[in-house]
This record gives C-alpha cells, structure tokens and sequence, in this order.
C-alpha cells in the first residue's frame, strides 16, 4: 500500500457505531483498503497482524477488505455506477464509498482541520435538531429522518447536473466524500438565523460526531465557500479554509482544467528555455462575501459550474463583479 494514502485513512473516517453508517475507504488496484477504526468494535478487535490484509503503515493499521473477506467467509461486492464496495458477513452490511489517495488525502485534511470538541449549543434550543442523515443529494445538501431536505450553510459544491463533464465528475467527487462523512449517522443541525431557503430547505450548520462537515469540505477543496446574510455565523473561517485548499490545490482545485493547463505550459518553457516569471494567482475573495467568477471576454459573472467558463475563469468577490458592472448569468442564475 503506498504512504501517501496512510495518513489519510485514519483521521478521515469517523468510527463507525452501527452498521448503517457509511465510510470512506481506498481503492488501490484490486484492493480496498479500509482503517480499523471504521469497522465495528467486535470485528476491528477480532483483526491481528496476522490477519490476511492486514497492514501497517506510519503507525495506523488497516485491512484490505478483499483479503480479509477470503478468510473470514464474506462477500465483497462492488458497485462500479455508484464507486461503493459493500462487505458483507452474514445479516450485517458494511458500506464503503472509493476514491482515489489523492482524494483521500485531501478529505482527511478537511476533517482534521474541522475537528470540534462538541456541537455549539445555541441560545435558542429550538435551532438545535438532533437526527439522522437517510441521503445524501450531492455534495452540500441531505436528506434527514424527517424528510426534510437540508441545505449546508456557506457553503457551495459543484451541481451533479453541470453541463461541463469534469464539474459533473467532481460533483460525484464531493457527493463520495459527503456520503463517507453523514450518510446513515446520526447528526447535530445547528439551524442558521434565516432557517429556510426559497425552496423550502433547511440551512444548517452540520455536525457529524465531532467533525464541523460544513468546514471539513472547503478546507478539504470539495466546496466553495459561499456567503448569504444573514446566514454569516462562519463566513470568515469558510473563506480561509477556501483560500488554503485553492492555495495548497486540495480536493476540487487540483482538477480545474485551467490550471493544469498553465501548469503543463510552465513545464514546457522550464524544458526549453530559461523560466519566465509566474503570472501572479490571485486568491479567492478574502472577505465574507460570495465568491463568484468571471471571463475574459465576457460581461457576466456565474457559477463555478457554469459552462461558460471553459476557456478562461477568475474567482472574484460578488461585490467587486457588481462593482465593474457584471451582470449574472442567465444561464447558472449565480448569487445577486
């Protein structure tokens, strides 16, 4: 098992107390290689060193699903359409969402940086819902045990219905790792000051164990940060955690066509000549305004999602777009 993946597991997946939760696990080649301390207790304590799969690397140990299956008379299934393998031992189910080490690596940072001692406890106890994560809609936005869906605050994750086939393949990224994080868990809800949206949602701060999700997902590079007062309780944090995943090119950042492509002719001029100086990156909007995003040919400012940007993109502030005189795109309705 390569290192690069080590650090990842063992701080990303949140113990697993039932069955019904769901983890995170890697997927390398053939193997699936799943930290102990997303496995319940009696089967986590039940695996040695000597148990085939098993492995340890800086200090975390972990087993490889598809070994440990073989021995202890399990099945492995994989479902390719949906990136989960599913462990399954008599009556009980383990579920597992894939992604890459790179991937894992990212989340992982997200949730460390997220950690919390406990939930906040609002003035008002009735903000404060106590209840179960039964789906997950994509990356910023759940289904609870009442049936109510819940939009996450401050928040933005690319739209699994982007035109853009790379948005729509990071939109499944940032679902995967949602999932690994809320999906089947219980969950504290701290609801914002303005409790719904336009379509009837709830907007909450989430809390899954003691991981802040909200917060775990931007420092992690899986979402925006993406301000609406009077819903601003975090809009500092969100946008510094932002600022340091497009900086240190985590999670959906380290997949922005344009950067690869600058980056590739950065490596052709190194090869052949002396290195010209590197235009200076701008960093996303350093105040708690939502971040939104403009071209250089264009009069309008979109989404990150948006089609439109697929030549050229440059992540600007709400207030600055509208300051130049941009208007919002018809097509991605941004923020106004």
């Amino acid at each position: 098992m390569k290192r690069s993946i080590s650090l990842a597991v063992v701080l990303l997946l949140v113990a697993a107390s039932c069955c019904s939760a769901q983890s995170l696990a890697v997927s390398s080649g053939d193997a699936v290689f799943a930290p102990l301390a997303s496995l319940p207790e009696d089967i986590a304590f039940a695996i040695t060193p000597q148990t085939p799969g098993y492995v340890e690397d800086s200090d975390v140990a972990f087993v490889d699903l598809v070994s440990y299956a073989q021995t202890v008379g399990a099945a492995v299934q994989r479902d390719a359409q949906t990136n989960t393998v599913k462990l399954v031992l008599g009556d009980r189910e383990l579920v597992f969402f894939t992604v890459t080490p790179e991937q894992f690596f990212d989340a992982h940072y997200g949730m460390t940086v997220a950690r919390v001692e406990a939930p906040p406890q609002p003035d008002d106890p009735a903000r404060l819902l106590r209840t179960t994560c039964v789906r997950v809609i994509d990356g910023d936005t759940i289904e609870i045990a009442s049936g109510e869906k819940v939009r996450y605050i401050g928040i933005d994750a690319p739209e699994m219905n982007a035109e853009d086939e790379t948005r729509r393949h990071l939109a499944q990224v940032a679902k995967r790792v949602n999932r690994g994080m809320v999906e089947g868990r219980e969950l504290v809800i701290e609801l914002g000051v303005e409790e719904r949206d336009r379509y009837g949602r709830l907007l909450g701060y989430i809390y899954s164990g003691n991981v802040f999700v909200n917060a775990a997902l931007v420092a992690g590079g899986y979402a925006q940060a993406a301000t609406y007062p009077p819903n601003v309780k975090h809009a500092e944090l969100f946008v510094t955690l932002a600022t340091q995943a497009w900086e240190a090119n985590r999670g959906l950042w380290a997949a922005e066509p344009e950067r690869a492509q600058e980056e590739q002719q950065r490596q052709r001029r190194r090869e052949t000549a002396a290195p010209e100086p590197e235009r200076e990156r701008k960093p996303p909007p350093a105040t708690g305004d939502v971040g939104v995003y403009i071209t250089n040919t264009g009069d309008c400012y979109h989404r990150g999602s948006c089609s439109s940007l697929r030549k050229s993109k440059t992540l600007i502030s709400l207030a600055e777009a509208k300051r130049r005189g941009y208007r919002p795109c018809k097509r991605c309705h941004p923020p106004q």
